[in-house]
This record gives structure tokens, sequence and C-alpha cells, in this order.
């Protein structure tokens, strides 16, 4: 598969527009694929650093546009190497720049550990899901959290740990989604730490930031909220 088809692949990925047996076989075929395995880190790079830029979206209409019926192989030729270009321009202006709000998020994200201790009193899926976390491979968790169901008594850590799963494989959108589901999470301690995750998650996926502003005000005007102050030392860099 030419890079510029990988490329596409890996940008569908990670937006979710793929369907689950989709999204299998791709990251399937990453677990063997040195090569792509590069080329997948190399995006998740590009779009954390450049979503507020404008560059990603000039690359997806390029990549769009060279698999187009219409476009001539001349063109064809042209887009591929631009697909392999953008990104190299794209860091050496992420050195000129100032952080963005992506980065900034960045600044105050910290990945829990994996619950261990707890998981080896429950369920072989969260066993085995926490096992995956703990090794970095979010592509099995997000598999085996994704499983478990709704009615098992680890269901809320197991969403919880899915959210950073998604986060750590640059799926903010739905690392977001899935934090906002666990606000009103029995577990006060979820239930908090979600709603700072969600925020967090937000600039990343590059929600609007009177969006994230109003989150973050609430966060910091909640005294017993006990990301609070980490809420207003993110709205210091926002302003």
């Amino acid at each position: 598969m030419a890079q510029a088809e990988d490329i596409e692949a890996i940008d569908r990925i990670l937006d979710g527009k793929v369907s689950p047996e989709q999204e299998k076989a791709f990251y399937q075929r990453l677990d063997q694929d040195q090569a792509l395995k590069a080329l997948y880190e190399q995006q998740k790079f590009i779009r954390n650093g450049l979503e507020g830029l404008g560059i990603e979206q000039t690359e997806n209409l390029l990549k769009k546009s060279s698999v187009s019926p219409q476009t001539t192989k001349k063109n064809r030729a042209w887009l591929k190497w631009a697909a392999i270009l953008i990104p190299f321009i794209g860091l050496t202006l992420l050195w000129l720049l100032p952080p963005a709000n992506q980065n900034i998020a960045d600044l105050f994200y910290e990945l829990p550990s994996a619950n261990l201790e707890r998981s080896a009193n429950d369920e072989s899926t969260y066993r085995e899901a926490m096992s995956f976390f703990s090794n970095a491979d979010y592509h099995h968790a997000v598999e085996a959290l994704e499983s478990i169901d709704p009615g098992s008594g680890t269901y809320e850590n197991s969403r919880y740990y899915l959210a950073h799963a998604y986060y750590q494989l640059g799926r903010f959108e739905q690392a977001r989604n899935s934090f906002i589901n666990l606000i009103p999470a029995q577990n006060q301690d979820i239930a908090q730490q979600a709603s700072w995750f969600a925020a967090l998650s937000g600039l990343k996926a590059g929600i609007s930031q009177d969006q994230i502003k109003e989150e973050l005000h609430s966060i910091r005007d909640d005294p017993n909220q006990f990301y609070r102050g980490r809420a207003e030392d993110v709205l210091e860099k926002l302003d």
C-alpha cells in the first residue's frame, strides 16, 4: 500500500470513521508492519501539534483529492509528494510557533496507572484489559474494555480506562465523549477526574476555547473539586 494511502487509512482510524472490523484489521497490520507503525506515530504527533494551524485540514484535502477519479496521474504524483513533505514542513513550524491549546493539555495530562491490584479480584476481561493498559498496548486494551458489560461491577472503571486508552491513541473526541459520560458516575473520584480529563481532551480535540473555559471555570469554582487549582492554571495559560 502506498504511503499516501496509508496516511489516509491512518486518518480514518484516528477520526473513528471505520467499522469495528476495519479497525481490528488495521491494528493487526500495525502490529506486524514497522513502517506503518512509524507512520502512525508520526501522524499522531503531527495531529497533536498542528490541529490549530490548519495544516492537518490541508493535508486531508490533498489526500482526498489524490484518490479522486478525476485526478490525473501527474497530480497524483504531486499529491503523494505533498503528503510526504507537509509533515516535515509542519514539524519545522512547531519549533517556530508558540504552543497551541493542544500542547497546553500535554502539560497537565497525567496517565493513570493500571489498577492491577483491583483487577486481580475481578472478571478475566477486566484483568486482561488492565494488563494491556499497563504494558501500553492501548489497541488491545480498547478491544477488551469496550467488551465489558454495563452490568459489570467494573464498568465505571473500565469506561475510565477506556477513555484514557482513546486519549493515548490520539482519538481525542472519543476520549472526551467517554469522559463526559462518566461525569454523573456514582464513584465521585471518577466523576471529578472525568470532568478534568474531558476538558483536556477537548483542548486536544480542538473544541472551542470558550466551551473549554466554561468547563474549567466550573471545575475551578467547585470547592470540592480536587482539580480546581489545576483548572485555574490552565485558564491562566489560555488567557
